[in-house]
Parts: structure tokens; C-alpha cells; sequence
């Protein structure tokens, strides 16, 4: 029916006075609540301008879609775990302030680069956005630039293939504008990785090319090069290696970028050249350094135990660092389990970020291991290679690639060649359009590969030449243009459509958005036509360039200086590169920028980590890993994708395929404990990470898991206690904090709710129907001392078992009883102002307490809680007269029921007791104990004991691995005292 025209002005003129002035981002739970309520204000107004009744939820939808055409929608990108207690806060703020007093344009080379990013790269605004937001929020985490010592060490962690190398050189810039003087980036560990690494720097920090001197990236965007930054590293020549260090350094001048391989050698040869500069002055340099460790969990790990020396790269860091009295460390990855499980929190002198760890959740529009992998959420861009017996992947039998290649990889091939063509039909002629071979990590395979997939690649070219169509190439090319391109592409566009709506695009801008991006309206004579120019395309690039385009003349320039080529030879380069050490073929995007680089790489090593293949389409990888880390980074289809997103192929084995759904789930697995460990406020060293075991199956290799506990905790029918004190004042009064905030939840939801009921008398204060996260946080904030049943280290366990069945269902909530003992209780312990209420618990006395001088602490009766005859409390009459005629006990007798029979009536749900004991009792038990000093009279020990119901089926084969080393600082930093 639609909207009336004179509503839709009317709606227009009202959002203007909406959204007038207000800048703010805004989510779309907030644009659809506003949505909902200016229709609504304006019922009576718009139905005067021709609404009727049935069309005000077109209307809503409508005005919805207008807000979000105008508004920008905010998606926060970034947790974060901090330990900045001693620096100081918001000084980057300050910093900016002060600048704007100077007169000066505070980070003008970063607002720059996010300019060029959108101008000259195509980054969508809330991209640079959310870069920028990132870039502050990691430079927050460092000193300001007057402080005269510091020593920071952090880490972010972003997933593989998602813009880590944008968001370091932003940093990288942010930084020398705030004062950094020398900035070290260990650029990966072979010369590929570091060269490409330079480049980047190069282009997106300096804007000068180190091979030519010409303007390139952001010095081409602003007409000049940086000319505050002096890179001292270089791309490799010839002859010479690029990270030499041939260059004298002065900090009084300018800003120094060093760019090296992560290599023991050079890393020695980095603190030679250090000593040699003006500056240096044995232990006590004053220049401000930032280090760059790029994929820090390869190599940088110490793999040696504590006290011993450390291994060569991980020493040299070390070293590197203890030489600047004002040093900061970031190391930077996509898989963080070597760093979690590898290095001991306790060890100060080693690697670990002790201080921040920043994980950052990619944009909207990357494709990652979720959009590949988690099951039942995927995308359509996975095949299983099935070979029919073959055995191309037996165990003990390889695919023989002297006779040829295996018919899978044919199909990956022309489905490469496919994807080529029908890009060209969308107008990508000059873009990159690569595929990805990795079958072998050994360079004689790779060799062989390249030959027969280059065979494979003429013999297409011949049948071409033969011009018979209805040869079975062209028929089994067809196949995969019908059952493949044509069935899967509307599959990704009714996700993107999604996704884009969700992101605050207007349905009418997102179907004219992707419809023209994804379009498949073309004959299949024309699909052929367009494969078989972009075949040509491969090994003649420059045949869609005019004689006087400049791209042109600078590619013929450089591959005749460099290669010697003469123009014949320049219509037929290689259609398939091998990376590797030690093959001549690279990767030079740079060089085919405007041409497009149409090729098909064939690696191994050198392709599984650090390297970016632009303009990847298909991937053929056959060479799986049982730890997933080494998956996980094997997959370079990973990335942003926007110009083929709906063709993208990865072609896997079925061991593959598993491996990478579990490594899927352990990484979301790491990043929703990550973001508890943020709710929970806890800092690096109490980073908190439990990740279920699979047989064969390894988070990283077993010399990065030396901090790694397995365990086998089952809490199904648990029952325990914390019933032993320090008198330590501090942890203490935190645990009478942790008591005070559950009970303050429990009463706002009896407030807001029927769900949670109460029942206060002389013998309790109980509540059931209590929700399971606020026992969650309780046990969080609590400290078990040593001595307790309940162990502080099991406690963590229990706290993700209580949050792991609650979130299935299979835990309902928890009966939560403050024991009030009412009968010659001689204090109480007051919460007072509870949401306007107040109670009192009177204080328990056991006629047996302990003292443990060796562990400085009381234990209470054995370490028991709970009196048996309390089990009777938070039952209702009917609960309690049914249990009584089940067991044969009736309440009061000297015996009780099992619990069993308490936990039948209260099927699902957890029992938590609390008790409040007097510490005036203890001490007058335990006068004249050895070392005892007695507990504060004025601070009361809140101890308790829990109870867990029993599960149908008994899930005891899960085992899990825990970080031994953050455990362990969990329990030092908490006997230290901290208030909660």
C-alpha cells in the first residue's frame, strides 16, 4: 500500500528536529526505540495526513529506515583488561588539550592516514572510526611523554587476516606524535614477511619508497612524504639486506622507524647498532622506545624454564628492553594461546602483558573463522575435497605429482578461472585475483606442484585455442557456474543484506548495494567469453593498459631493470609463482597496482602466517595441523573480501574441515571469557582462561603450553564449604563487599519481579528463585582462604560451571539463605540501606576452631559451614512435609535427610547458605596460640556452603586446560589483599 507522500515529508521534517545537533553514534536498539516512540507521539497528527490504522507499522519501518540512512550506527570494537593503576589517567586527553593551547592540530598525521585509508583505499567511515578509537584506547594504555621512567608491556589481539598491520602503523603514528623517539617493529621472521611489513610501514608511516625515492601511498595521497620520520631499514636489495642497519641514528632531529626480521642474529646486531649511536650511555638511556612485536606468539615465547637461560629471541627482546629506561612492548597477534599458556604471570623479566591486553573485534564486513566455520552460522565457501580413494591423502600414501595434479585441485583451478572471468564481467579487470595452493611446507613438492599446475593451465589455453565449446572443460565449467556460482551467491546476499541492515543501511540502499556487487545477469556466452580474456589476462597484465599509461610504463620499466625482459617476453610471465626461501618468484602488489595481479601461488611455510595474498578468491589447502593456532593462521582467506565476497572458495580435506570448526570454538570460547574477565574488572595477570580438551587436538605446540593444567573438574551434586579465616582486614571486608552486592541484586529483582521470592523470620533471610549470574559474580569477588574446602583456585572452575549450565537451562537459579541464628547469638552483623531495607544476621559460634599457624589461618569446625539442620531453612511447609515422608526423618530430629532429598524438591536448583561468624568467639578460643594476633572484632567473617543439584547423565569426560601461572597469581594477588 505504502506510506503517504505527505507522511513521508512530515517524517522527514520531524527527524531533522530529532537528530538535529546530536552527533553521537547511536545503536539500533536506540534508533528502533525512537522509531517506535515518534510514531507513536505522533499518532493523532499523521493520521490527519491520510495514515490509516493498518499502515503505522509501515510508517515505523519507514522512519526507521530514514534514521538510518542519516544516523551512524556505533558497534563497540574492543575489550579491554588493564592494570594502569599507577598511570595516569585519560593523559592522552590532556595531551590534546594542551596541543589545541599551542596552536598546534593534535595527531594531525593520524587523522591524515585515516583520510587517505578513505579517500585512496575505499574504507568505509565507521572502519577508520573504529581504527581511530582503537589506535587511542591502545596509546591510552602507555606513559605520556614527560614521564621519566616507565616499562610497559601489552598485547592486542585481533583476529588473523583483520587490518593488524593498518592498526599498527596507526599506532606507530599516534605514537611519534606523543613523543616516541624510536619505534623498533619486529616484522615477522623471514625476509617475505619483514619486506612486506617495510612496504606498509612505508607507505602508510613515511610515504616515500625505500627502493626509488618516488612518493608512494600516503605521500602520494598528501603530495609529501613524512619528513619528522626517518626509516633506518629498507626493502631488501640485490645484495644487501634491508634490516643492515647501515644507518647512524639522531634523536634530536627526528622520529627513527626500525623494521626487522624476529631473528636471534639480528636482534643481536639491533643492540650492537644501539650501542654504537650518540645517544647511548651504558644502562641509563633516556630515549623513549616503542616495540612492535608482530605475531609475538611465534619465537618471542621463552620455551626454557624459570631460572634457566632464556631461548635466543625471547633473551634478546629481554636484553633489547632492560637497555631504555622509558621502553613500551606491544606485541601483536590473531592467536594468543602460546602467550596465555607459555609464560608464567609471576616472572616479571619475561614477555607476558602484565599490563594490557586489548582484544579487538574486526568490522562488520570481515570474513573470519566464524563466517568459515561455526557450525550451523557459516557461510557457504567450504568444500570437502573428496577423492574417491585415490589416496592423494592417505597416511602413507601422496598424490604422485609427477603424473600430474590430483582431479580436486583441476576443480579448484577452474573454479578460480570461473571466478576471474565473472569479476571481469563486474568490472574488476585491473583488481588482484589470486588463488592459493598450499599442499606441501617442503620446497621440493612445491616445485612439482608449480610445473604441473602451469601444465594443467596450458592445456586449458590449447582447448581455448581450439575454440570447441562443448569440450568437457567448458561442460564441467558450466557445471560449477549452475550448481556452484548460482546456487551459493544468493546465499551470501541474503546474509550481507542482514548484516548490512543491521549495520544501519536502509533496505532500499542495501538491495541497490549488493545487487549491483553480486550481480550474476550475464549469459553464459558471455561468462565464457569474459574466462577466457582473463586467462590471457594472467600471463599478459598489461594488454588492458594503454602505450601512455603511467602504470604501464612504470611496470615495464621495473621488470625490464630487474628481470631484463623485452617486450615479447613481458606478454607471457608466469602464471603460477612459488613463494618460498628459495625461489626468485614474488609477490609485488605495489608494482601491479592498477594492473591487477592475476596469479596462482603455490608455498607453503611462508604462506601460513603473516603474509597477506591480496585479492585471494580460491584456496586449496591440504595440509592440516592438529594445533590450532598453526590453523588458524594457515587460513589467509581470511580477510574483507568486499570485491568477490559471494565467489570465495576454500577447498579442504575432512580432517581440515574438523580441525578448523574446533579451533572456531575455542576461539569464541577465548573471546567470551574474555569479555567476563572484562565484566569481572580483572587485570592481565588474573586473565582467567579454561578451554575444553579434544583428543589430538592442541591449542599450540606443547613447549608454548609449560603453564598448561589439565583438569577433569566435575561439580554435578557438589557440596562445600569456605569456613576458614585469616584475620587479614582487607580481604575480609572484601568478602563482606561481595555479600552486601548479592544481596543487593537479589533485592532489586524482588523489586522489579515475582520470580525471586523472600521469607525473612527469626531463623533466616531467604530468597529463592535467585538468579544464577549473581551467585556468578559472588563467588567471582569472594576469597576462599587457605584451609577452605572450597579451594580459591577451584573456585573459578565452579563460577564457569555454575555460568556454563545456567546459560543451557539445566540450572534454574539458587535458594540463597542468610542463616540468622537467632538463640544466644551475642552480635549481629547489619546490612543496612539494602534498596530502603535493612537486616540483621545474628552471629554463629562453633565450639571448634583451629589454628593453622604454618597457612596463618582459623578453621571452623573441620572447615565446615553449614549445621545440619539448616538444610530444613528455604523450604517451603509442603517441600518440607513431603521430604519428611520420603525419608522417614522429620524435622527437628537429631538426624537429617540426605541431600539428596533436598535437592529432589527443589529439582534444578543450587542452595547457597551464608553465615555471618563471631570473631570475638574465635579469639577468646584461641588466646595464647603461637603467632595468632587475633581478628579485628569490628570486621565479620562471612563464611558459607553450597550445594549443586545432580544431573540425569554425569558429564565426566570433559577435561580442560586452565593457565597454572595465572591461577597462581589469582591466589598471590588476592592473599595480598585487594577490597572488593
Amino acid at each position: 500500500m505504502g506510506v503517504p507522500e505527505t507522511v513521508q515529508d512530515h517524517m522527514s521534517r520531524i527527524l531533522n528536529l530529532y537528530l538535529s545537533g546530536d552527533k553521537n553514534y547511536k545503536t539500533i536498539e536506540e534508533l528502533e526505540e525512537l522509531a517506535k516512540e515518534v510514531v507513536s507521539e505522533q499518532h493523532q497528527l499523521l493520521k490527519r495526513l491520510g495514515l490509516k490504522e493498518e499502515q503505522f507499522s509501515e510508517a515505523k519501518l519507514f522512519f526507521l529506515d530514514l534514521m538510518m540512512e542519516r544516523t551512524k550506527v556505533f558497534v563497540p570494537n574492543s575489550d579491554l583488561l588493564s592494570n594502569n593503576e599507577n598511570r595516569p589517567k585519560k593523559w592522552v586527553k590532556k595531551f590534546i588539550q594542551e596541543q589545541i593551547k599551542q596552536g598546534k592540530k593534535p595527531f594531525e598525521t593520524v587523522m591524515e592516514y585515516l583520510n587517505f585509508l578513505e579517500d585512496a583505499k575505499g574504507f568505509p567511515k565507521t572502519v577508520t572510526s573504529q581504527l581511530k578509537d582503537n589506535t587511542f584506547r591502545i596509546l591510552e594504555q602507555l606513559y605520556p611523554p614527560e614521564t621519566p621512567t616507565y616499562s610497559i608491556k601489552g598485547m592486542v589481539v585481533s583476529p588473523v587476516q583483520s587490518g593488524k598491520t593498518t592498526q599498527m602503523a596507526s599506532l606507530v603514528q599516534a605514537a611519534i606524535e606523543a613523543g616516541k623517539k624510536l619505534i623498533i617493529v619486529l616484522g615477522g621472521t623471514n625476509s617475505s614477511i619483514r619486506n612486506q611489513t617495510q612496504f606498509c610501514f612505508e607507505q602508510d608511516v613515511h610515504g616515500r619508497s625505500s627502493e626509488n625515492n618516488e612518493l608512494i601511498g600516503i605521500g602520494a595521497y598528501a603530495g609529501k612524504f613524512r619528513d619528522n620520520i626517518e626509516f633506518i631499514t629498507f626493502m631488501d636489495q640485490e645484495k644487501v639486506q634491508g634490516d643492515s642497519l647501515q644507518k647512524a641514528y639522531d634523536p634530536t632531529k627526528k622520529a627513527n622507524v626500525v623494521i626487522i626480521k624476529k631473528n636471534a642474529n639480528v636482534l643481536r646486531k639491533l643492540r650492537r647498532w644501539l650501542q654504537k649511536q650518540s645517544f647511548w650511555k651504558e644502562g641509563n638511556c633516556e630515549i623513549p622506545v616503542l616495540v612492535i612485536d608482530d605475531e609475538v606468539d611465534t619465537f618471542s615465547v621463552n620455551n626454557k624454564e624459570i631460572g634457566k637461560t632464556p631461548s635466543a629471541v625471547n633473551h634478546e627482546i629481554r636484553t633489547m628492553l632492560s637497555m631504555f629506561n622509558r621502553h613500551a612492548y606491544i606485541g601483536f597477534t590473531a592467536t594468543a594461546y602460546s602467550i596465555i599458556f607459555g609464560i608464567a604471570p609471576e616472572d616479571e623479566t619475561d614477555l607476558f602483558p602484565r599490563d594490557f591486553i586489548i582484544y579487538i573485534h574486526p568490522a562488520g564486513n570481515y570474513l573470519g573463522p566464524y563466517q568459515f566455520f561455526r557450525r550451523g552460522s557459516c557461510h557457504p565457501f567450504v568444500e570437502k575435497i573428496d577423492e574417491d580413494g585415490d589416496g592423494l591423502f592417505d597416511e602413507n600414501e601422496k598424490w604422485d605429482y609427477e603424473e600430474g595434479i590430483p582431479p580436486s585441485m583441476k576443480k579448484g583451478i577452474r573454479y578460480y578461472l570461473l571466478t576471474g572471468g565473472i569479476c571481469r564481467l563486474r568490472g574488476l579487470i585491473n583488481k588482484h585475483h589470486t588463488m592459493l595452493i598450499h599442499v606441501s611446507s617442503k620446497v621440493d613438492p612445491q616445485e612439482k606442484i608449480k610445473l604441473r599446475v602451469q601444465e594443467y593451465l596450458d592445456e586449458i589455453k590449447k582447448i581455448i585455442e581450439g575454440k570447441d565449446f562443448n569440450h568437457p572443460f567448458w561442460m564441467q565449467l558450466h557445471q560449477l557456474w549452475v550448481k556452484d556460482i548460482k546456487v551459493n551467491s544468493p546465499k551470501v546476499y541474503e546474509i550481507e543484506k542482514k548484516r548490512l541492515m543491521k549495520e544501519g543501511w536502509s533496505s532500499r540502499r542495501t538491495s541497490a548495494h549488493l545487487k549491483e556487487k553480486f550481480c550474476l545477469e550475464f549469459s553464459w556466452e558471455e561468462v565464457q567469453g569474459a574466462v577466457i580474456d582473463f586467462i590471457k589476462d594472467m600471463s599478459n597484465p598489461l594488454r588492458n593498459l594503454s602505450e601512455s599509461s603511467p602504470q604501464r610504463e612504470k611496470f615495464v620499466n621495473y621488470m625490464k631493470r630487474q628481470f631484463d625482459l623485452s617486450d615479447r617476453e613481458l606478454e607471457k610471465l608466469p602464471e603460477v609463482l612459488e613463494i618460498n626461501a628459495q625461489s626468485p618468484d614474488r609477490l609485488n602488489y605495489d608494482l601491479y597496482k592498477g594492473i591487477g595481479l592475476k596469479a596462482i601461488v603455490v608455498g607453503g611455510n611462508i604462506l601460513s602466517r603473516g603474509f597477506t595474498v591480496e585479492g585471494l578468491c580460491c584456496s586449496y589447502y591440504t595440509r592440516p595441523s592438529f594445533q590450532y593456532d598453526t590453523n588458524l593462521q594457515a587460513g589467509r582467506w581470511f580477510g574483507y573480501h568486499d570485491q568477490h565476497r559471494d565467489l570465495i572458495k576454500v577447498y579442504l580435506i575432512e580432517d581440515a574441515i574438523e580441525l578448523f570448526y574446533a579451533a572456531t570454538e575455542t576461539l569464541y570460547e577465548l573471546e567470551k571469557q574474555f569479555e567476563k574477565m572484562v565484566k569481572f574488572k580483572r587485570t592481565p595477570s588474573q586473565f582467567f582462561f579454561q578451554v575444553q580438551k579434544v583428543k589430538k587436538h592442541r591449542l599450540t605446540s606443547p613447549q608454548r603450553m609449560r603453564y598448561a593444567l589439565e583438569s577433569n573438574p566435575t561439580f554435578n551434586g557438589y557440596s562445600s564449604d569456605g569456613a576458614a579465616f585469616a584475620p587479614k582486614d582487607e580481604i575480609l571486608k572484601q568478602n563482606h563487599c561481595a555479600t552486601e552486592y548479592l544481596l543487593r541484586n537479589i533485592i532489586s529483582d524482588c523489586d522489579d519481579s515475582q520470580t525471586t521470592t523472600s521469607v525473612h523470620n527469626l531463623k533466616e533471610i531467604s530468597f529463592r528463585n535467585v538468579y544464577y549470574n549473581h551467585i556468578v559474580k559472588f563467588l567471582n569477588d569472594y576469597y576462599f582462604f587457605d584451609g577452605s574446602r572450597i579451594k580459591e583456585i577451584d573456585k573459578y572452575f565452579l563460577a564457569q560451571y555454575i555460568e556454563n549450565e545456567g546459560e543451557k537451562g539445566e540450572l534454574l537459579g539458587f535458594d540463597v539463605i542468610f542463616v540468622n541464628i537467632h538463640r544466644g547469638a551475642k552480635g549481629t552483623l547489619k546490612f543496612s540501606n539494602i534498596n530502603g531495607r535493612h537486616f540483621d544476621m545474628g552471629l554463629a559460634e562453633r565450639s571448634e576452631n583451629q589454628w593453622i599457624p604454618a597457612k596463618n589461618v582459623v578453621k571452623i569446625s573441620r572447615g565446615r559451614a553449614i549445621s545440619n539442620q539448616h538444610l530444613w531453612l528455604g523450604l517451603t511447609d509442603e517441600e518440607i512435609e513431603r521430604i519428611e515422608q520420603e525419608s522417614g526423618i522429620t524435622k527437628g530430629s537429631p538426624k537429617v535427610p540426605r541431600k539428596e532429598y533436598f535437592l529432589k524438591h527443589r529439582k534444578g536448583y543450587g542452595r547457597l547458605f551464608l553465615y555471618a561468624f563471631n570473631p570475638e568467639t574465635i579469639n577468646d578460643a584461641l588466646e595464647g596460640e603461637v603467632d595468632f594476633e587475633g581478628f579485628n572484632e569490628e570486621i565479620i567473617p562471612i563464611g558459607l556452603h553450597i550445594i549443586l543439584p545432580i544431573e540425569k547423565q554425569l558429564r565426566s569426560n570433559n577435561k580442560f586446560w586452565y593457565q597454572i601461572g595465572v591461577l597462581k597469581a589469582l591466589k598471590s594477588t588476592l592473599e595480598g589483599g585487594i577490597q572488593g
